[in-house]
C-alpha cells in the first residue's frame, strides 16, 4: 500500500503571505492505517501549533485505541474519547504557551483503514472534503461543514464540537480511496 500526506497553501494565504497551518501524519499499526490531517485556523496566532497538537494527540490515540473505530458498538464512544483526548492535549499545550484553549482552533479529518477487511471509518470535524475515488467514480463521504459564512467552520477546541462530529463507515477495494 502506498500513502502520503499532501498539503497545499490556499490562495488567500498565498496572497497574504501567510504560513500554511496544516499538519498531517500517517500511523500504521498492524493491519490498520490512520491518515490524519488538521488545519489550524489562520485567525489565531497559535494555528500551526494547534494543528500539530491535534495531529499528535490523534496519532497517539489511534495507535493505542484506533482499532475500536471498527467496532460498531463502540465507535461513537471511541470517537467521543478521541475528541476529549485532543481537547486535553490542546488545553495542556495552551497552558504551556500561557494562553487559553479557545486560542487553539483546528479542524480534523481522520481516515481509518482496516486493510485486512477493506473497511474504512472517517472522523471529520470542520471543513475539508472526504471523497472515495474508485476508477472514474468519485463518491462524497463527508462534506465540509461551514458556519454562517464560507470562511467560518467548526473546530476541535469548540465546546459544542460533538454536535459537529461526523463519523462515517464504508468499504473499499484495492482500486479505491
Amino acid at each position: 500500500m502506498k500513502y502520503s500526506v499532501f498539503s497545499k497553501t490556499g490562495t488567500d494565504h498565498e496572497s497574504e503571505n501567510k504560513e500554511n497551518e496544516d499538519a498531517g501524519r500517517i500511523v500504521v499499526n498492524g493491519d490498520y492505517v490512520f491518515s490524519i490531517i488538521s488545519d489550524g485556523a489562520g485567525c489565531s496566532d497559535y494555528a500551526k501549533v494547534a494543528a500539530l497538537t491535534t495531529v499528535e494527540c490523534t496519532a497517539r490515540f489511534c495507535f493505542d485505541k484506533g482499532t475500536g473505530f471498527f467496532d460498531i458498538e463502540k465507535r461513537d464512544a471511541i470517537a467521543f474519547d478521541l475528541v476529549c483526548s485532543i481537547q486535553k492535549g490542546l488545553n495542556e499545550k495552551a497552558k504551556a504557551l500561557n494562553t487559553e484553549l479557545e486560542n487553539m482552533p483546528s479542524t480534523l479529518v481522520l481516515l481509518c483503514l482496516d486493510t485486512s477487511k477493506k473497511e474504512y471509518v472517517t472522523i471529520h470535524i470542520g471543513d475539508g472534503l472526504v471523497c472515495k475515488i474508485s476508477g472514474e467514480n468519485t463518491e462524497i463521504v463527508s462534506l465540509p461543514e461551514n458556519g454562517a459564512i464560507k470562511k467560518q467552520t467548526y473546530m476541535v477546541n469548540s465546546l459544542d464540537v460533538m454536535k459537529h462530529l461526523r463519523v462515517k463507515r464504508g468499504e473499499y477495494t484495492d482500486n479505491s480511496m
